[in-house]
């Protein structure tokens, strides 16, 4: 499927041959090199998660996939703890390299610039994968040469490694992500569902198209892929089982998803780091910090898609009932409940209309958030989602909706 040995030509005068030089025969000659090239580039982009990098980079050499068919590559965003010392004893193994900070979007480009592989596996430095992940997902890709996207799902895990759920989770997303072909589906505003960046795998013919991501990017570059891929991706996969482990610690997006309008994805928080000057809290900082990367997501799809000759307006719709649910969000951190309200009753998702029961659901569920106290809202939540009710109303909200699935 893949041809990965590629042809050099190496001119050299004089030759030396079996230890000794060709001498006084004034000839030049050369040689023929057969260079093997990488099936798979795994990218890691790291910035001071040197106490999780060790685990990545571990659950990177375990895979069960042909060690001689992939590549790891480390990009370190500048980190200011001891990353680079804890590398060290995969030299070997990995190529490291260093660059001043400039946020996840430069460390995502230059990764991408030295990576080799026709596939790119992405993997968070505070994430880990199952030892079968890249066997699995390149399975996938070979059972059809359209598949330009592969992803799977992820256990949500605490700082200790507990499993606390899996990312999408199906109980709450259902199993239709895209409907057949992509792009109309995308277009209707219907957004797909992803799992976090380690849980994505795309060829890196398809990823080029999108390239360079946007230094505005600071965190959740993963954002604008998702975003963009639509456009240049001719069929996108699903594996319905969990193959890495996506971790929810301090110093990520994850934990904006223990506010009940879950809308963060894990990133960096290198961009959004509190000041002693500015006391914002960091949860608030970070849904701000959000806010704007939808904003630039937003503009580069609609961007995208003008350019291609597509109406953009259903897109746009979605991208503006995405960004007034991550303000809601930031409206309730800030304790700002009149406001959150107001945003509520603006709230009207594209994918949602023509669907009453999943709209009142769905505004029942935002006012709840947001006039309950937020531990009460969190116990109710956690309830509802235990009991044999939740499914029953999640199999028939999703009824409405579900077109054809992603391949699977």
């Amino acid at each position: 499927m893949f041809d990965r040995c590629l042809e050099r030509l190496r001119v050299a005068a004089p030759l030396a041959l079996n230890g000794r030089e060709e001498i006084g025969k004034g000839k030049r000659s050369m040689e023929i090199i057969a260079v093997r090239r990488p099936l798979v580039s795994i990218v890691i982009n790291t910035y001071n998660y040197a106490h999780f990098i060790e685990e990545a980079v571990e659950s990177a050499l375990n895979q069960t996939f042909a060690k001689k068919d992939m590549e790891i590559v480390i990009v370190d965003d500048g980190s200011t703890d001891d990353t680079a010392e804890r590398i060290k004893k995969y030299k070997d193994k990995v190529k490291y390299i260093y660059k001043e900070n400039g946020g996840q979007a430069s460390a995502f480009n230059l990764g991408f610039e030295n990576a080799e592989g026709e596939i790119i596996a992405l993997l968070d430095s505070d994430d880990y994968w199952h030892p079968d992940k890249l066997k699995s997902v390149v399975g996938e890709f070979e059972k059809s040469k359209r598949l330009d996207v592969v992803s799977h799902y992820l256990d949500v895990v605490d700082e200790e490694g507990r499993i606390t759920g899996v990312m999408p989770d199906p109980k709450l997303h259902g199993e239709a992500f895209f409907e057949d072909p992509p792009l109309q589906s995308y277009l209707r505003g219907r957004w797909q569902i992803s799992p976090p960046t380690s849980g994505i795998t795309i060829k890196a013919n398809c990823l080029k198209k999108i390239l360079p991501i946007p230094h505005d990017f600071r965190i959740a570059a993963d954002l604008y892929m998702l975003a963009l891929l639509p456009f240049h991706a001719d069929e996108f996969a699903l594996i319905k089982r969990s193959l890495g482990s996506y971790r929810i610690h301090e110093n990520n997006f994850c934990k904006l998803d223990k506010i009940p309008l879950g809308v963060g994805r894990k990133s960096d928080t290198q961009a959004s780091r509190s000041s002693k000057a500015n006391p914002t809290p960091p949860t608030v900082g970070l849904a701000t910090e959000l806010i704007e990367m939808n904003r630039l997501a937003s503009k580069y799809a609609e961007s995208c898609a003008q350019g291609l000759g597509y109406d953009s307006r259903l897109l746009r719709e979605k991208f503006d009932a995405m960004r007034i649910e991550q303000e809601i969000l930031l409206c309730i951190l800030q304790g700002k409940k009149f406001e959150a309200l107001q945003k509520v009753l603006c709230f009207d998702d594209p994918a949602l209309r023509g669907r009453l029961g999943a709209r009142t659901f769905k505004m029942v569920s935002h006012i709840l958030a947001v006039i309950l106290p937020h531990s009460t809202y969190l116990w109710l939540r956690e309830r509802y989602r235990r009991s044999l009710l939740f499914g029953v109303v999640h199999r028939l909200l999703g009824q409405a909706a579900r077109g054809r699935p992603w391949r699977v």
